[in-house]
């Protein structure tokens, strides 16, 4: 027994891949199953779902897919967030509003962006950075929302302190930022803040 599901949009016949079994969702919002003797049934097309849906290449550009829910394997792309055209995008639609999520494959980093009735697309906003900061790095410098692996040698600028290893929490929302970071020696908690302007001081907490 087959148990696909159909939805109604406006044609009174038996769609040629429904199978006895399959459910359908007819025009008042109830379900019906079709049955042995295959009675023409209200049904439209199968249910749209988030699946794959192939590879965007060099001679595809991301601006033209919000109308086409799925996933879908980035490979040198237009359109993508950064230099790093390569990773996986997620089309989501409802009604006249769209997303776009985009997960880097080099990056680690999330990003994220809509369209609603067809206007201008807004710009790619950083969602999430996952990596590590390596030697001699400059937190002023680690400002995407984000959670970082720090191994630092004492070189690090502006590190809470001189050889920090652990763990850095970042949050961004506009000009704004925040860090914590947490010794993974003695569990030493150091936040700061960024204004838009200026860093404060680390506090220990």
């Amino acid at each position: 027994m087959a148990n696909n599901r159909w939805i109604q949009q406006g044609s009174a016949t038996t769609p040629s891949g429904a199978q006895y079994g399959d459910d359908v969702i007819l025009k008042d919002g109830s379900f019906a199953v079709i049955n042995s003797s295959n009675v023409p049934i209200w049904f439209a097309i199968q249910e749209e779902s988030l699946v794959y849906k192939g590879q965007l290449t060099s001679a595809s550009n991301l601006d033209n897919y919000f109308g086409e829910p799925g996933i879908y394997q980035v490979a040198a792309a237009q359109g993508t967030p950064s230099a790093d055209a390569y990773g996986i995008l997620l089309v989501c639609k409802a009604n006249t509003y769209s997303m776009q999520l985009y997960f880097s494959r080099v990056q680690n980093r999330a990003y994220f962006r809509t369209q609603e009735n067809g206007q201008a697309i807004t710009a790619w906003f950083t969602l999430f950075t996952a990596g590590s900061n390596g030697t001699g790095s400059d937190f002023n410098n680690i400002a995407k929302s984000g959670s970082y692996g720090i191994f630092g040698s004492g070189t690090d600028k502006h590190a809470p302190y001189a050889g920090a290893y652990g763990t850095l929490q970042v949050y961004q929302s506009n000009q704004y930022i925040t860090q914590t970071f947490i010794s993974v020696t003695d569990a030493k908690t150091s936040v700061r803040a960024y204004n838009g302007s200026v860093w404060t001081a680390w506090k220990t907490l």
